[in-house]
């Protein structure tokens, strides 16, 4: 089987039997369309087990290089959902007792679980071409760039559009707020992520590496077509990362993920939330110099607490 033949089988299985398990109840803020909040309304041991199901299925997709997915002989062969279940769960677990792929951390600190939950929505939900996890798969073990938690690429109007997306799984909504806050204007530890410095410095590393890349056939030439000529302005060109996606008019679409326990699950009252991140954003985004960008906050209440979900993904029976 073509690889990218077990890459569409996952894509169908993940849609039809995980997708449902978190990503439901979609409402958008009033004032801002793009703010977005999912909520499924079921019991706490019943969201447990969605997320253990979602995060232990998709952890193998998420952290193996995609090319590999075609040698993995019990995924080709499976034919039935319950087949790929199980396929899935038995890898993930191997990567879950190699240490050398999972990351041995704090439980609680450990950025895995939202980038692993945001990188099934951009991946899944929105069928947006993730390409480059490079600060992660690169090794877990050893301290973690900070950078952009993932980045991501679609095509719209025929164009690229290239995703920076910050990931939290957090105790509440404010901290949620307040963290990815931090990411966009800096704080002592680190650099603002929406400053020219910053998607300058990131960018660079970035689009000079190969990674596996998760294709639309019918996007696939514009994508990688764009990724060779923003590299040609770059180095040979002497462009700037910013200089170079400017002269190519291509958009930045900058995504705020998080995951957190809250009681109130109305949008709406949580706008002031959302709008934190979005004025801050808005204050900063402008000094970058970027001309084509865009914003997506995105966030989801459940009824757990961070750390129990948490334990339970870490549980593999």
């Amino acid at each position: 089987m073509e690889n990218d033949d077990v890459i569409l089988k996952l894509r169908d299985y993940y849609k039809e039997n995980c997708e449902k398990l978190v990503f439901v109840g979609e409402k958008r803020l009033s004032s801002n369309n793009n703010c977005k909040m999912y909520y499924l309304d079921i019991s706490k041991f019943e969201e447990q087990k969605n997320y253990k199901k979602l995060f232990q299925e998709y952890l193998l997709f998420y952290i193996r290089n995609r090319d590999q997915l075609s040698s993995i002989k019990v995924l080709t062969d499976a034919l039935s959902s319950k087949q790929i279940s199980s396929a899935l769960l038995y890898h993930g677990k191997k990567i879950h007792e190699n240490k050398g792929l999972y990351p041995n951390s704090d439980i609680e600190r450990s950025g895995l679980y939202g980038e692993l939950f945001d990188d099934f929505y951009l991946n899944i939900v929105k069928n947006e071409e993730v390409i480059s996890l490079y600060t992660l798969r690169t090794g877990f073990n050893i301290p973690n760039a900070k950078g952009v938690d993932l980045v991501s690429a679609t095509v719209e109007e025929d164009k690229l559009k290239l995703i920076f997306s910050e990931a939290k799984f957090v105790s509440s909504i404010s901290s949620a707020s307040q963290a990815l806050v931090e990411d966009i204007i800096g704080n002592d530890k680190q650099i603002g992520h929406i400053t020219k410095s910053y998607i300058n410095d990131y960018s660079s590393f970035l689009l000079n590496k190969t990674h596996s890349i998760y294709l639309d056939k019918n996007n696939k030439k514009i994508i990688l077509d764009s990724l060779v000529e923003l590299n040609n302005l770059i180095l040979n060109d002497d462009c700037t990362p910013i200089e170079a996606i400017n002269k190519l008019n291509l958009k930045i679409r900058f995504d705020f993920f998080a995951i957190f326990q809250k009681n109130n699950k109305t949008i709406e009252e949580n706008r002031n939330y959302f709008l934190k991140i979005v004025d801050n954003f808005n204050s900063c985004i402008l000094e970058t110099g970027i001309n084509n960008y865009d914003i997506e906050v995105i966030f989801i209440p459940t009824n757990n607490t961070s750390m129990d979900i948490k334990k339970e993904l870490e549980t593999w029976n």
